[in-house]
């Protein structure tokens, strides 16, 4: 995460501190699961001792095979970890953005100014954000003094804090 000051010309770096409820990751793990065993039970339907190897089930065992393991495999790729979003402050413009990095491409998921937001939280080092619906936006650690000072100053003139 990044934050551009007026008074600083480089970024300075944000350490997020923001934490989220484990559904996300229960459903990952729930479709590894289902994923690993369709591709294992496809494994096993051709490996399993007294198979049947006559034209009629062995043209059904081909077709089973390639739907649970065309399914198990996109499951899995499924449950691939999302790129996590970074927050870009911006003094000077007085808005948060959240940015998304994917293959070098950066794309901006949404940019709330300072005077749209519903409320922000000041709690020593950190910072959260919620948007004009009440959405939870961001929240980040700020251990710069001296951008903490400008970006609460900003917040305050824009009624937020």
């Amino acid at each position: 995460m990044t934050a551009r000051t007026a008074t600083a010309a480089k970024a300075i770096d944000l350490h997020p501190v923001g934490s989220a409820n484990g559904t996300r990751m229960i459903l990952r793990g729930v479709q590894r699961v289902i994923g690993a065993s369709l591709v294992l039970s496809v494994l096993g339907l051709w490996i399993a001792p007294g198979s049947n190897w006559e034209s009629d089930p062995l043209l059904m065992k081909l077709l089973m095979s390639v739907v649970a393991g065309l399914a198990g495999v996109a499951l899995l790729q499924a449950s691939a970890r999302p790129s996590g979003m970074d927050s870009e402050i911006d003094i000077e413009r007085g808005e948060i953005r959240l940015v998304r990095t994917v293959g070098g491409h950066r794309d901006v998921v949404q940019r709330c100014s300072f005077d749209a937001l519903s409320d922000a939280e000041v709690r020593g080092n950190q910072i959260r954000f919620w948007d004009a619906d009440g959405a939870f936006i961001a929240e980040v650690t700020l251990t710069a003094c001296a951008t903490r000072q400008e970006l609460t100053q900003s917040l305050r003139r824009a009624g937020k804090i």
